[in-house]
């Protein structure tokens, strides 16, 4: 029994070192130690994200560059962004990223976007979408 506290204990442990919550230059990501990643996060405690926002290719966090890979699930949700600038590293765009973003009017989606789960549900707002790399983007539920 004792071996198993053990280990459970140190599994958490390992695991909880692997990945982080930080925020760099206004925005939160969650990092992937292992596989050295960021996705952005919606930070439930801080009021939403407005303005103009520019998503970097990389962050660096005690040393370490993160590649961003990823807008995460309601990262944008019910923020008033005006602008978003994303990364040729962002592969996918996570559920609901920018549900109820009404102030958001235009947004390129890079070619290196491979995944698109749901990102603009219930979005009223864009007026201008550019996709590039359609034959790679499965939008099915998108919008």
């Amino acid at each position: 029994m004792k071996r198993s506290l053990l280990f459970i204990t140190t599994l958490l442990i390992a695991l909880n070192l692997q990945s982080q919550e930080v925020k760099v230059d206004g925005i939160f990501y969650w990092l992937n130690q292992g596989e050295q990643t960021a996705e952005t996060i919606k930070n439930w405690t801080e009021s939403a994200y407005t303005g103009d926002i520019v998503i970097p290719d990389k962050i660096t966090q005690g040393g370490i560059e993160y590649k961003v890979t990823r807008i995460g699930f309601y990262t944008f949700a019910e923020s008033t962004i005006t602008s978003l600038t994303l990364p040729n590293t962002i592969v996918e765009l996570g559920s609901f990223a920018f549900q109820n973003c009404t102030t958001l009017e235009s947004l390129v989606v890079p070619s290196s976007v491979l995944r698109c789960s749901c990102a603009f549900d219930d979005y009223v707002g864009l007026k201008h979408l550019t996709i590039y790399s359609l034959d790679h983007l499965d939008l099915s539920g998108c919008i």
